[in-house]
């Protein structure tokens, strides 16, 4: 695939990433396909999905709805959330009332956010999720 057009040409052939460290090799070729220069660049590539804490729906908002979701997944398991670690509002590694609790809290009585990643995107505050996140459906 051709990704850039001028001085150099560059093209991305598909390379399996492993999670962990991957060495990459990056030729430079001219306009005659002559290579001219060489580097590799070393990339860390993660499993570990982003999400937001307290998004149990996974809708793009935070509100009423991801508290019922906490609910349901707690006591009866009725939902199956992308990434149950969203449903983990205090980070505590469980499920509980106390989630849905403070999640109400910062939503009617401006308690205390969900604790990290919030309100944008990213990982638990440990570098990985303690609970299950699957890819984006």
């Amino acid at each position: 695939m051709n990704v850039c057009e001028g001085f150099f040409d560059w093209s991305i052939d598909e390379v399996p990433l492993v999670v962990g460290l991957n060495e990459l090799l990056v030729l430079g070729f001219d306009g005659n396909g002559d290579m001219v220069d060489s580097d590799s660049i070393q990339v860390t590539f993660s499993d570990v999905q982003a999400f937001v804490s307290g998004e149990g729906k996974d809708d793009g908002s935070v509100d009423l709805v991801d508290v019922l979701w906490v609910l349901f997944y707690a006591f009866d398991g009725s939902v199956l959330p992308r990434c149950e670690d969203a449903l983990d509002v205090v980070a505590s590694s469980l499920v509980d009332l106390t989630d849905a609790v403070v999640l109400l809290g910062h939503l009617f009585t401006a308690g205390p956010p969900p604790a990290p990643p919030f309100p944008q995107p990213g990982v638990g505050p440990s570098g990985d999720c303690l609970l299950m996140c699957e890819d984006s459906l």
